[in-house]
Order: structure tokens, then sequence, then C-alpha cells
């Protein structure tokens, strides 16, 4: 579970268009060269008999807003997450419910892009 992620181009590819690093060589990297900051995106694992890493390049966002005692939306409570495609609905109710265990989320809205 990330942060809200940045936003990428459809259509990028591996090699052309980015190179996926260790959370070390880039912090190497960085330091050596100078860098933007790091676009962390979930791995996952594929391939039956040559097994390579993928990354998921456009993961699930969420908003998560939860309701006051009336029943309103208590913006002051938002939180923004983002879920590997591969996660299953339980994972995403139980990482919501580590932000706040006390209350029930009102809304979960899917940001279609």
């Amino acid at each position: 579970v990330d942060d809200e992620p940045e936003e990428l181009k459809r259509g990028i590819r591996e090699g052309r268009d980015y190179v996926a690093v260790s959370p070390d060589i880039f912090a190497k990297w960085a330091a050596w060269y100078g860098a933007h900051p790091a676009m962390k995106r979930h791995a996952k694992e594929v391939g039956v008999l040559s097994k390579r890493i993928a990354l998921d390049l456009y993961p699930v966002s969420l908003r998560v807003v939860y309701a006051d005692a009336n029943g309103e939306a208590d913006m002051s409570t938002e939180t923004r997450m983002s879920f590997s495609r591969k996660h299953h609905l339980h994972d995403v109710k139980r990482a919501i419910a580590q932000v706040d265990g006390k209350r029930e989320p009102m809304h979960i809205k899917r940001k279609i892009t």
C-alpha cells in the first residue's frame, strides 16, 4: 500500500521509458547524480517457466472519507491510498481499517482512468 501514486502515461515500456531498480540502487543513483522523486509501484512475479518481476504501473487509487455522527462526510478524515490490482477486497478493507479502526468508511470510490 502506497500513498497516492503519480499518474503515468499509458503505453510506457520498461527499458524504453523507465528502468526499475531496487530502493538501494535508486538511493545510490540519486546521491551520485541527483534524481526525481521515486515513483513507487507494487512488484509481482510473473511467468511460469521463465519467471521475472513485473511492475503494476497503474494501481487502483482510492479516496477514503469517514462519516461524522450525523452521517455527513468528514473531509478532514480524507485519506488517499493505492493498491495493486492483484490485491483482494479483504486486503483493501484491512488496510482501510488500519487507518482508523473505530469507524467504517462512508464511501469507497475507484478512480477510473
